[in-house]
């Protein structure tokens, strides 16, 4: 029997839902012609869900010859969700504030060159942007937002498509700070959050187990089933080991390489 997938909105949770049936196992789950962020299916049916659809936009999912589309509803533009990679559960919809600085630095050296009125300048490409966002809180969500950044991984900002230019789809990583705030619009106190970022590339690696990003060096160290030693990892001779089989990778250079999940520029 042919494969049939289906693809149902969660926005409660800021998810698409993926079902299916009659799969090849090995085979990927694909959006929008990339890889979703989890490894090949294991069995011919099962369920799984995309944290980084982004709302407001539609995404087609393929698996094993079957399709299906989705769309979660954007919300309206009254805020953005914050999606932890190995964590979704932590994942809030956040009311943000949109016009917050952004900054492009660029890195460089001047040497001021004897006998040369112009100076001279050593550089290199612009870096990703930076940038702040500020969202408030009610004083009870407290212990919710702290605990979405406490572990220090790289934070999805993932807006309503009505909402771009103006905030974009963007990995970030940065620091969060709070002030107690007076009473908002509705009467109610509560925190103002600062989180000043860097843009960052899409993490690596496959969401495989909770709490680990599969490109990072405590992720690799913290699975027992993968190599231990870290500068055997490069060894092309551990690539072809069947020690790789259970971390989700065929090689080093697949633990690297991600595509970014909605085809944007990295």
């Amino acid at each position: 029997m042919p494969a049939t997938l289906t693809a149902v909105p969660d926005p409660t949770h800021g998810r698409i839902q993926l079902v299916w049936t009659g799969a090849t196992v090995g085979d990927t789950m694909t959006r929008d012609g990339l890889p979703v962020r989890y490894p090949p299916i294991s069995s011919a049916a099962g369920t799984l869900y995309d944290y980084e659809a982004q709302p407001g936009r539609t995404h087609t999912y393929t698996l094993s010859g079957a399709s299906a589309t989705a769309t979660l509803p954007d919300g309206g533009c009254d805020g953005a969700w914050y999606v932890h990679p190995t964590k979704p559960q932590l994942s809030m919809k956040l009311k943000t504030r949109w016009d917050q600085p952004q900054e492009w630095t660029a890195p460089g050296t001047i040497h001021e060159v004897m006998g040369s009125r112009p100076p001279l300048v050593t550089h290199t490409a612009r870096t990703y942007h930076k940038g702040q966002v500020q969202f408030w809180t009610p004083i009870d969500l407290e212990d919710e937002v702290v605990a979405l950044f406490e572990d220090g991984t790289p934070i999805l900002i993932n807006p309503p498509t009505c909402c771009t230019p103006v905030l974009r789809y963007e990995w970030t990583w940065g620091s969060l700070s709070a002030r107690l705030a007076g009473d908002d619009v509705t009467g109610r106190s509560g925190w103002w959050w600062t989180y000043e970022y860097q843009r960052v590339g899409t993490p690596a690696g496959h969401i495989e187990k909770p709490d680990k990003v599969a490109n990072t060096y405590a992720g690799v160290l913290a699975d027992t089933a993968c190599h231990p030693i870290y500068d055997k990892l490069a060894d092309p001779i551990i690539s072809t080991q069947t020690v790789w089989t259970p971390c989700g990778h065929p090689d080093y250079e697949d633990v690297l390489v991600t595509p970014h999940p909605h085809g944007a520029k990295p």
